[in-house]
């Protein structure tokens, strides 16, 4: 970078990376603040280039990027998720057992106690939760970038009551 009267000059490689990464950001202070350029600069720029063939063309390779990658991340997710279904299921199994032989064994020996075993009923189910609100938010960012609407889809997942009740 150089300058001229006062002012920075920027490189067509410089102004194309400033650009390159606004457009996955689409934030003057977090683009000034990764590129170390003053925002005033940043904005300058931004304003002259935004309406290019140019910063369109990069707008759309950096959206495309985004979809394969979030794409390749939501197959990822939809393999976990199947996976910690799976598991839960099993551990519900598991604990329902649990449940039933503490209950047996607490009632012959007068020693029931409801609190530790609501406690057992709420095992490893917030795994499942947060991977499927994660999910709902890549997909609704995917939905996104490809200029396609998040507010008329419905991701509609369901669980079968065991999960349901281990999810309260």
């Amino acid at each position: 970078m150089g300058k001229i009267k006062g002012k920075p000059h920027y490189t067509k490689e410089e102004i194309y990376n400033m650009l390159s990464v606004y457009a996955t950001n689409y934030s003057l202070a977090e683009t000034s603040r990764l590129l170390d350029i003053p925002k005033s600069s940043l904005h300058e720029i931004i304003r002259k280039y935004e309406t290019t063939p140019e910063f369109e063309q990069i707008r759309i390779e950096k959206g495309e990027r985004f979809v394969k990658a979030s794409n390749r991340i939501i197959d990822k997710m939809n393999k976990l998720l199947e996976k910690e279904v799976n598991r839960a299921m099993e551990d519900t199994e598991k604990i329902d057992q649990a449940i039933e032989i503490l209950t047996n064994t607490a009632c012959k020996d007068n020693d029931f106690n409801r609190e530790e075993i609501s406690q057992l009923k709420k095992v490893r189910t917030h795994t499942l939760n947060e991977i499927t609100t994660s999910m709902g938010t890549l997909i609704d960012k995917n939905r996104l970038v490809q200029g396609e609407s998040t507010e008329n889809q419905e991701l509609k997942i369901t669980m079968s009551k065991e999960l349901e009740d281990l999810s309260k």
